[in-house]
């Protein structure tokens, strides 16, 4: 739960925010070799009752549909590896670290976005010169 005077990007104010980041699973490779098997022996098998349920069609040619359904079920356990996660960070207002630890976040190659953008685009709006409560903003 964000707090409301960070929300009203009061200065001082902290408040926990959250993004989502991309991460890779690893996966073993005796499933990978597991889920490739079960993937092109049920696309065989489907081309055989295929050609066994209409026989006056020309039979696809079997290496070429095994091949296709080894790269296909490649494909779809590379999709399958990656995922994102959500983590959340603390943000203060004012506080010069906070905009650098938004900066950094951001250039991540693996971030993916805020979980409430508009709050981060108003919270780089900021002045990041805000004093926080109790930091005398007379200046001498």
């Amino acid at each position: 739960m964000i707090n409301e005077d960070f929300l009203a990007l009061v200065p001082g104010a902290i408040g926990q925010v959250t993004y989502r980041k991309k991460v890779t699973h690893e996966i073993p490779k005796k499933a990978k070799d597991d889920f490739i098997d079960r993937f092109v022996n049920s696309k065989m098998n489907a081309m055989m009752i295929k050609v066994r349920h209409n026989p006056g069609e020309d039979p696809a040619d079997p290496m070429a549909e095994f091949m296709k359904a080894r790269e296909i079920a490649r494909a779809e356990l590379e999709e399958g590896r990656v995922g994102t996660r959500t983590e959340a960070v603390n943000l203060q207002i004012g506080q010069a670290e906070s905009y650098q630890l938004v900066a950094q976040i951001e250039s991540d190659p693996d971030f993916v976005d805020w979980n409430f953008p508009e709050l981060i685009k108003m919270f780089k709006e900021t002045d990041k010169d805000q004093k926080p409560f109790g930091v005398s903003m007379i200046k001498e």
